[in-house]
This record gives structure tokens, C-alpha cells and sequence, in this order.
């Protein structure tokens, strides 16, 4: 969506939602699957609104708007990322899907592009053209990953055959999501994501970019993505995990630029800045002693009670 056009949809969608009671708007949000964690900390509605909103996909902020206003006239996603062009920085993620699972598809895309990971959506047709099919071919030369959407379908399908054939040659990463089909052939030797029914695509998304921060084969190139994750993140929860990811880490992988991200986030985002650790320590506090060993410095002791404090 274009950036002007979604800062007035999601401005005209806040302000309205903001007028409801704090239950409510509770309400609304889990409806169209935001995430509320962390809603009784915030005391005015409209800067917690505009917040949340903000954490959505654009398929998510366009929906709730023609909840609130049916009789505004629709406006369009764009239907294929830009052609042979990846995003500056980001992990590129190939993922393959049969014509008929586009929706799903582009909502894995979108819920992974808010974490620093470009999703390469292939087909919005059975048979695509020739200029389109070489965008494809590029994409599965230049990716980091494939992404397999398992419909039962799929298996049918002689394109995503052969990307997945093409993934599987150059030896990088394939992550399968199972939807009603189990992984075959090539792909049978990796470990499946159930995308049960009734599950939200935010659910799989998320464990499709632990698969990719987790995996050997993807850490590096992943790690300006987990560490987007966690400068972004839109609760408590969201925070904890992207921060074990941050440990995780090979010292190799880290880059100035991804430390001064980490140091920033807790004043940039009330998400980090306020989040603690299942043992009662926050996040920030944690993040500074994991700095500290990247960069290779002794960590500095906590003062006791028992220690001398020199006037």
C-alpha cells in the first residue's frame, strides 16, 4: 500500500477505534488478529491504538477500516512484489504456493515483512508468463530460502515442483508448512510447520522465522531480521522470543549498525523498553550484558550491600 494512503486509512481507522471503551477496542483488535499483550499499561486510547494498527499488515488495517467504513471506496493491494527486486538488507524468503493459495501466501509475506524478512510470493496464475517466469528463476537464484505451502494440490503442481527441485539443488534451506499435505520426496527429510485450521497466519509466520533464525544454514543471513524483530516488536511476549534469538547469535554475525539497533529499542519502543525475562530481569538490562560480550568486554559487577561504597 502506498505510505500516504496508509497513514490516512490507519489515522481514520485510530481515531474511531480510540472512541470505544478500553474492552472493546480489546476486543476489536483480537478480532482482526492484532495483538493485545500489554494493553493495561498504556493509558491513553489513541496513542494505543495507532500503535497497535501500526504492528498490522496492510491486509489487516484495510480490513477494519471497511469494518468502521463500508461505504469508503476499497483501495487495492498490489497483487505481486516488484519484479526481479528484493529489499535492501532484508532476508529474501522464496515462498511456493499453488494459485489457489495466494491469499494465504501473500499473508505470510506481509506478517514476515514486518520482520525484516522479503517474501517472494510466485504465482498468481496457473501458468505464468515468460517475462514472469523469469522473474521466478531469478528469485530462486538470489533467495536465502524456500518457503513450501504442502496443499494437497502442491504436489499436482509442475511449478512448484520444480522450484522446490531448484531449492533443493542449490542446497539452501527449505521450510515445509504442512496444510493438509505431508512433506514428500526431497523435502520429506525436513521438519514440517502444521498450519492447523482456525490457526492465524501471525502464528505461522512466526514459526516459519524461528525455523529461519534457528537453522545453520540461515542464522547469519537472518540476524539483521531478528534483531528488526526486536527493535519492532509489538509486545512483551514478542520481545522475550526475539531476544533468545538474539542470543543465539554467532559473535560473526553481528554488525554495528545491529548493536546500535539493540541499544536504541528500549527508548524507541515501550514493547522492549518495559519487557522482563520469566525470571524478573528486563530485557534491556539483559541486552546490555549480550552487547558486552559481542564486543568482547568484561562484563561490569553489580554492587552488593556488603560492598564498600567510597565517598
Amino acid at each position: 500500500m502506498d505510505r500516504g494512503v496508509r497513514l490516512n486509512v490507519l489515522k481514520k481507522t485510530a481515531a474511531r477505534l480510540a472512541a470505544d471503551s478500553w474492552a472493546d477496542i480489546g476486543l476489536t483488535l483480537r478480532n482482526f488478529e492484532y495483538e493485545t499483550a500489554g494493553i493495561s499499561d498504556w493509558e491513553d486510547y489513541y496513542e494505543y491504538v495507532v500503535m497497535a494498527l501500526e504492528q498490522g499488515t496492510d491486509s489487516q488495517l484495510l480490513e477494519l477500516h471497511r469494518h468502521f467504513f463500508p461505504q469508503d471506496s476499497a483501495t487495492e493491494l498490489p497483487t505481486e512484489p516488484e519484479a526481479g527486486r528484493w529489499r535492501a538488507g532484508a532476508f529474501r524468503l522464496f515462498i511456493s504456493h499453488t494459485s489457489e493459495h495466494r491469499a494465504r501466501a501473500r499473508g505470510l509475506r506481509e506478517w514476515l515483512g514486518g520482520w525484516g524478512v522479503d517474501g517472494f510470493v510466485a504465482h498468481d496464475t496457473i501458468e505464468p508468463t515468460q517475462e514472469w517466469r523469469e522473474e521466478i528463476e531469478t528469485a530462486l537464484r538470489t533467495c536465502h530460502a524456500l518457503c513450501a505451502l504442502l496443499t494437497p494440490d502442491f504436489v499436482r503442481s509442475r511449478w512448484c515442483d520444480q522450484e522446490v527441485g531448484f531449492a533443493v539443488a542449490r542446497s539452501i534451506l527449505v521450510v515445509p508448512v504442512k496444510l493438509e499435505e505431508d512433506p514428500y520426496g526431497f523435502i520429506g527429510k525436513y521438519q514440517a510447520i502444521n498450519f492447523r485450521s482456525g490457526e492465524s497466519v501471525r502464528t505461522v509466520a512466526g514459526a516459519v522465522f524461528d525455523a529461519l533464525a534457528k537453522s545453520d544454514l540461515t542464522a547469519s543471513a537472518m540476524a539483521p531480521s531478528i534483531v528488526h524483530r526486536y527493535e519492532h516488536s509489538h509486545s512483551f511476549e514478542n520481545t522475550r522470543q526475539a531476544f533468545a534469538l538474539l542470543q543465539a547469535l554467532p559473535r560473526s554475525a553481528w554488525t554495528q549498525a545491529m548493536m546500535d539497533a539493540v541499544e536504541r529499542a528500549p527508548e524507541s519502543n515501550t514493547q522492549v523498553g518495559h519487557a522482563n525475562l520469566p525470571g524478573g530481569r528486563s530485557v534491556p538490562e539483559a541486552a546490555q550484558d549480550l552487547l558486552q560480550q559481542v564486543r568482547g568486554e568484561p562484563a561490569v559487577p553489580a554492587l552488593t550491600a556488603d560492598d564498600d561504597i567510597p565517598f
